[in-house]
């Protein structure tokens, strides 16, 4: 399956790999039909969708191109499957901050 999805990623471009950054995370312009000049800033974001198991990742690196190369701003976080794993299981934001009910938000309000 995890196969199946990954040669499916390789074979079809799976979507977009890459876009631009600036103003916005998605930002928008002709960033892949020019020359890289130093100040670009992109990223690089592979995707892998296996809708059997209702997975969805990606992993997205921010890259600023300078003067004498690149630096990945994003070069501080885990690359390797275990670490992954273990960042996500750890939960996220909707974990440590739960939905609360229209009711307790009125009630919240309330002096």
């Amino acid at each position: 399956m995890y196969e199946a999805a990954a040669r499916k990623l390789v074979t079809t471009g799976g979507g977009v790999f890459s876009h631009p950054v600036g103003l916005a995370v998605h930002d928008d312009g002709p960033y892949n039909q020019d020359v890289l000049k130093p100040g670009h800033v992109f990223s690089i974001d592979p995707q892998l969708w296996v809708p059997e198991e209702n997975l969805y990742f990606r992993y997205e690196d921010v890259i600023v191109i300078t003067q004498n190369g690149y630096e990945n701003f994003t070069d501080f976080l885990p690359t390797e499957l275990n670490d992954l794993e273990k960042l996500v299981g750890q939960g996220g934001i909707l974990q440590k901050f739960p939905p609360v009910s229209e009711q307790e938000l009125r009630q919240r309000k309330q002096p």
